[in-house]
């Protein structure tokens, strides 16, 4: 299968493209202008990479449109410590991850598995669950668990399947 990886030089996406490449697929690998590829060098090789700015909406577009890829893990976001939980690059990151859902979509993209975060729940209960109802208390957290509703609405106008995986404290 043809996948489509974004932030694949972080820390969780160059884990996700490890278990890609160990599973046969052909990964496109999405990095940011100017990334590190340390993550990655055992299995560069093996990797289609493209390095575009994710709010490029134009080189998004033409390389979903190029690549057409079957199915999309999208990981990519901003974590810089101390700084990602107030940030305006979330909303940036959401608009430009509607943009890209939009142009997989488009291009007969089948799945698109986005990855949210446990802060997407409510830390009022004293703990964390999965059947803990959400509450986000951050901007970071707010636009992820926006962002899993917009794109399963989108998901259903176009048919593409969309999964959201909150991840818990790597």
């Amino acid at each position: 299968m043809k996948v489509l990886l974004t932030g694949a030089g972080g820390f969780i996406g160059s884990q996700v493209a490890r278990q890609l490449v160990e599973s046969g697929d052909h990964v496109v690998a999405m990095l940011r202008p100017g990334e590190s590829t340390a993550r990655l060098d055992d299995i560069l090789g093996s990797l289609e990479v493209r390095t575009l700015d994710l709010a490029d909406t134009a080189a998004v577009t033409a390389m979903v449109a190029d690549t057409r890829p079957e199915a999309c893990v999208h990981p990519a976001w901003n974590a810089e410590p101390g700084k990602y939980l107030h940030s305006r690059e979330n909303l940036r990151l959401v608009e430009a991850t509607h943009r890209l859902a939009e142009a997989l979509a488009d291009h007969g993209c089948r799945r698109l598995v986005g990855v949210g975060t446990n802060a997407e729940y409510d830390t009022s209960y004293g703990y964390l669950s999965e059947r803990t109802p959400t509450a986000p208390t951050y901007l970071y957290s707010a636009c992820k668990l926006g962002l899993s509703h917009s794109l399963a609405q989108l998901g259903l106008l176009t048919g593409m399947q969309v999964a959201w995986a909150r991840l818990f404290y790597l």
